[in-house]
């Protein structure tokens, strides 16, 4: 009869039978494991024996946290028997461990924890990343917490509570990585690890009114006006943050907003950071923000030491265009060395390669002469004179025409541009009276109201060296007014002159454009120096490759390339020597110039093969893999092979490849056995072909199948016919890539002797299938070795013969096909007749086989 026991850790009563006395058993309630004492057999009740059980020995061990409820009684200890069912859980901290392994729900605090939590990682992210908190991030943020929150919610449907937490985690990776991929950070320039690479934002714009705008400059003369450009740290993660600002004002609308822009911030040692801008980011004035990462040292201690104005020697300005080399500058130079002092040697971006005075600064005190002007005589006494379409070597020649025309009155520059001159000219209350003195160009309009004159430049009214350059070669006096630039002192015409004459066909006076170009071969400016070289090169009839060779002597690095760049189209023997000299000084420029100059450069190249110098010897074997390598440097290259280092080693062999001097093809076969440069020498050898056949073929017979294997691979591409005998020992081989190779090969050469052997593989189960569809590609050649085979007692191998000839069967096979169509054999009866049909469709003609 069932007895009652209580559990002595909760003291929950059960009832039990005399079947699980000694037996150990688990406490639904409080999981207590406990043993029950055996019943001694003088007792009829358990109920006598309490305080015997009371006084037993009990040994309680901890329930294991991840064992199922559902484990059947008998496992647990109580035979066919269970305890009372379960008592009602409760949900809470203080039930953990009771409630593990039970599915229970989410409480509202589990649930909004959760949601806050992710939350707050989706936040810190954008924050990170300097992304403006806006409505669109608000909605994203809170879309992927519920989505966070759904999926742990479900999850616990059918999992414990407590993996809650794993889940969230679980899910906020998952979030980040497929939610927040664009935010990665890319940037060039000064922030970078080698190369000088790195990443950066996106730019991210901050529109609106400038907070800077009782401090805004007169306009650059650019359609954009920039300044008050500042840099300032910020510390987030491994890496420092740079953060870049500038306030901006357009001068001139945008009338594209899918037009792209680039602002650009450069440091003194080269390095550019670039963000992109869409037209349709900018307004009329505002201020553009951009964040970069700096990872490299150089940067983190530029960026620690300045806080504020760009650093020294830093520049930033505004480029039209996405690819760099067509690009246009569309905004002024903003730089500052110093805040205590003007940023005057502040330098402009130019192709030139010189610096300039900042232009902004230049305007500013322009206009602080005009407001000065305005100030002493009033605005009704002050009249603006506006010039339009004057070259720039005109200036200085009609500043001084308004100084002379109007002595008595006082006249300053105001800030223009490129194109338009601006004069203000005091004291004067007749507007109509001032234009009427104007002689020296076309008065255009005058307006009373404005007090403003403006007038436009007349050729004839100028000198002939203030007059406009003739730029359309298709103008009658094209060729002689760009002489006359040429020979011209005013500043500024030789230049445009030469920038004309470089794109023109040479048709009108070549012998005194020649001679005009020659001196400005050394002029002081590079630019000049640059413009003439090519100039020169294009009008000259004469051999222009001596004063190609002086230029590489230029200080400037632009005219120094422009001579490599001609020197190397003329493939001339005596630019080889002065050439291949610079690679001892600079060999990353001149590589890309020998090679163009060719072969006739091979010797001189080798000569560097072995100087102390690695990055020397990379340039030159990497010159002569593309130009050829001469018979005397074969022996260098050889012994490179055998550098300690292995990137000489894969360069030596890649040169090597344009040889097939027998000392070479056997010292890259060699490397067969080298697992670092296998890979390498397998590709050069293919790249050698026929001449390399006779060093591979030794290794096809070496004991380790994976230098048989390379060994295969070159073979199975430049192998001939005088591989055969090695090939058809592979045919044996243990190495299963090896025979495939081999009998692919040797179908391919069409060799008769392979025949046989090939058919042999038709008596092995695991060859049968490649020994079958090699015979058919064979074709007809084939047919003599297949017939014999029908007189084997394999009837699997008759079979197999049979379907061969059904394929490159001619009137030949007949005759043996017939007879066995009367076999008792049933499959060997029906494979002759479907061979002897197929025979009749072809009217018994050969077949040639796999081409």
């Amino acid at each position: 009869m069932p007895d009652t026991i209580r559990c002595p850790g909760c003291g929950h009563a059960y009832s039990v039978t005399e079947a699980v006395a000694g037996k150990r058993v688990r406490c639904r309630t409080c999981q207590m494991t406990f043993q029950i004492p055996a019943r001694p057999e003088s007792f009829t009740s358990l109920d006598d024996a309490a305080d015997d059980w009371s006084q037993a020995e009990l040994s309680a061990t901890a329930v294991d946290p991840l064992r199922r409820s559902s484990t059947r009684a008998a496992d647990r200890g109580f035979g066919s028997a269970s305890l009372l069912p379960r008592a009602k859980q409760k949900h809470g901290t203080k039930s953990l461990k009771k409630n593990r392994g039970k599915q229970t729900a989410v409480t509202v605090e589990e649930f909004v924890a959760g949601f806050l939590c992710v939350n707050l990682i989706v936040f810190s992210l954008f924050l990170r990343s300097g992304r403006p908190i806006g409505p669109y991030t608000l909605g994203l943020n809170v879309v992927l917490a519920l989505a966070t929150m759904i999926v742990a919610f479900i999850s616990t449907r059918h999992k414990s509570t407590r993996v809650l937490v794993g889940t969230f985690g679980a899910t906020a990776v998952m979030v980040l990585i497929v939610g927040f991929q664009g935010i990665g950070l890319v940037m060039k320039g000064p922030f970078g690890n080698a190369g000088r690479q790195a990443s950066t934002a996106p730019f991210s714009g901050r529109n609106g009114a400038s907070a800077a705008t009782l401090s805004e400059p007169a306009p650059s003369g650019h359609p954009i006006t920039i300044w008050n450009a500042k840099l300032k740290k910020e510390k987030g993660g491994f890496n420092t943050n740079a953060i870049f600002s500038m306030d901006y004002r357009l001068d001139q609308e945008i009338s594209d907003t899918t037009e792209s822009f680039v602002w650009v911030v450069e440091d003194g040692r080269g390095g550019r950071v670039e963000f992109p801008i869409s037209g349709s980011d900018f307004k009329r004035r505002g201020t553009l923000v951009g964040k970069g990462i700096a990872v490299d040292t150089y940067f983190r201690q530029m960026v620690a030491g300045h806080q504020g104005r760009l650093p020294e020697n830093w520049r930033t300005y505004i480029e039209q265009g996405r690819v760099s080399f067509k690009r246009k500058l569309v905004s002024n130079s903003v730089a500052v060395t110093d805040p205590s002092r003007p940023s005057g040697t502040a330098s402009s971006r130019s192709t030139t390669g010189t610096s300039a005075p900042d232009m902004t600064q230049i305007r500013r005190r322009m206009q602080e002469r005009v407001d000065a002007l305005i100030k002493s005589h009033g605005p009704d006494k002050v009249v603006t004179l506006y010039g339009d379409d004057f070259t720039v070597a005109s200036w200085s020649f009609i500043e001084k025409k308004v100084r002379s025309t109007f002595p008595d009155a006082t006249c300053v520059r105001g800030p223009g541009s490129s194109h338009r001159l601006v004069f203000v000219v005091a004291p004067f209350a007749d507007v109509n009276a001032f234009a009427s003195q104007i002689d020296f160009a076309d008065v255009q309009s005058v307006d009373v109201a404005g007090r403003a004159v403006t007038m436009r430049a007349n050729a004839s009214k100028l000198p002939e060296d203030m007059r406009p350059i003739p730029s359309n070669p298709r103008d009658p006096t094209f060729y002689s007014g760009n002489l006359a630039a040429l020979r011209s002192s005013v500043n500024g015409r030789q230049a445009e002159a030469l920038r004309n004459l470089k794109k023109a066909p040479p048709k009108e006076l070549r012998d005194e454009i020649t001679e005009a170009i020659k001196p400005l071969l050394l002029d002081k400016s590079v630019s000049v120096r640059q413009d003439a070289l090519e100039a020169y090169v294009v009008w000259s009839e004469s051999d222009v490759v001596p004063e190609l060779i002086r230029a590489l002597d230029d200080s400037s690095t632009t005219v120094r390339n422009v001579a490599l760049d001609k020197l190397a189209e003329t493939k001339d023997p005596r630019a080889v020597e002065p050439v291949v000299a610079l690679l001892k000084t600079d060999p990353y420029a001149v590589e890309r110039r020998i090679k163009l100059l060719g072969s006739v450069a091979s010797k001189a190249v080798a000569e560097h093969l072995l100087d102390t110098d690695k990055n020397v010897q990379q340039t030159a074997l990497r010159i002569l893999k593309d130009i050829g390598v001469p018979k005397e440097a074969t022996t260098s290259l050889v012994g490179l092979l055998e550098s300690p280092e292995f990137s000489l080693r894969a360069a030596a062999l890649a040169a090597l490849g344009t040889t097939t001097e027998p000392v070479a093809v056997e010292a890259i076969a060699k490397l067969l056995l080298d697992t670092l440069t296998c890979t390498n020498a397998v590709r050069t050898l293919k790249k050698i072909g026929e001449p390399a056949e006779e060093s591979v073929d030794i290794y096809l017979q070496h004991e380790d199948p994976v230098i048989r294997g390379r060994a295969m691979d070159v073979l199975a591409e430049i192998a001939t016919k005088k591989s055969v005998p090695v090939l058809l020992v592979a045919l044996k081989d243990d190495n299963i890539t090896v025979r495939n190779k081999a009998l692919a090969k040797l179908v391919q050469l069409k060799a008769p002797e392979a025949i046989e052997p090939i058919a042999q593989m038709l008596m092995t189960s695991s060859t049968r299938y490649a020994g079958i569809q090699a015979l058919k590609d064979f074709g007809s050649s084939a047919e003599d070795v297949v017939l014999k085979g029908l007189e084997l007692p394999n009837r699997d191998v008759v079979r197999d013969c049979l379907g061969i000839l059904q394929t490159i069967g001619t009137q030949k096979s007949a005759k043996a096909i017939t007879q066995l169509s009367r076999s008792k054999d049933t499959l060997v009866r029906v494979a002759a007749q479907s061979a002897g049909r197929a025979i009749m469709a072809r009217g018994g003609q050969a077949v040639t086989g796999k081409q």
